[in-house]
């Protein structure tokens, strides 16, 4: 999961996140975005570096 990541983030390049991640952990706990999230990177990483030549 991704939650943690969002206290880690730091704040000179992340103002926003930072400000409000004490909000976005605790919202994220009843979100199904977290999952949803984790099977688009899941098939996305599976996916072929390269499609190749004439299969798009």
């Amino acid at each position: 999961m991704r939650r943690p990541t969002y206290a880690r983030l730091p704040e000179a390049t992340h103002p926003h996140i930072a400000a409000t991640a004490g909000h976005l952990i605790t919202t994220m706990r009843r979100s199904s975005c977290p999952a949803a999230l984790d099977l688009l990177l899941t098939a996305a990483a599976a996916l072929p570096a390269e499609v190749p030549e004439g299969k798009v």
